[in-house]
């Protein structure tokens, strides 16, 4: 994951290119910024283990995989009005230390598209931002990138997953030999769960949340 992640070489990309080193920097940008213990409090008293498979199975999976999923279509067939009404719905459970630092990073990297000026449905987004129709939750602003850069969807959604558990492992375990044994155990399953997820989307792809 050390590729240079450069907007410009992006925009002139191929739309459905496969660039997994930008794909892979990308989302180191969009970790969290935030101290993970602070975002599920219920996990403080289970073992380190079990809070990355709380992490994966609960907010991940169930919650910011299907807002990507979502984010991504509605990106992808220019429903700029859908994809602010996603991002008014999102959010609603979560605790206010994750939804703070979501919202941070997303508004953050979505900034930083700024100068694709031929992305309307970016430019209208930070708009909305602006004015305070819209918050710019992470997985969404992912799931624009997703779109805009034509990166594959599994793929995406195994890269998004696996920051996010390599940040938490890394905050919470004792050493690092211990972070990197727990993110390798939490990410084995994470490809079935990615195909599991594709193949329960509607056939039109569309899948209102």
């Amino acid at each position: 994951m050390s590729a240079e992640f450069n907007l410009v070489t992006a925009q002139s990309a191929a739309p459905h290119s496969d660039s997994g080193g930008r794909l892979s920097t990308l989302v180191e940008q969009l970790g969290i910024p935030e101290n993970p213990r602070n975002w599920l409090p219920m996990t403080r008293e289970l073992s380190a283990g079990k809070v990355l498979a709380e992490l994966r199975e609960g907010l991940i999976q169930n919650t910011e995989w299907p807002a990507i999923l979502q984010a991504a279509e509605l990106t992808r067939r220019g429903y700029h009005r859908e994809l602010l009404q996603l991002d008014q719905r999102f959010g609603r459970d979560l605790s206010p230390a994750l939804a703070k630092a979501s919202c941070c990073v997303g508004r953050h990297q979505l900034a930083r598209l700024r100068a694709l000026r031929d992305q309307k449905i970016i430019q209208r987004y930070l708009d909305a931002i602006e004015t305070g129709q819209a918050r710019g939750w992470n997985p969404i602003v992912y799931g624009v990138v997703l779109a805009v850069f034509g990166i594959p969807l599994r793929q995406g959604l195994i890269h998004y997953a696996t920051a996010l558990l390599q940040n938490y492992a890394e905050q919470i375990a004792v050493n690092p030999t211990e972070a990197q044994r727990l993110l390798d155990e939490s990410v084995l399953m994470l490809p079935e769960s990615a195909n599991q997820m594709l193949d329960s989307q509607p056939k039109s792809g569309l899948q209102i949340l």
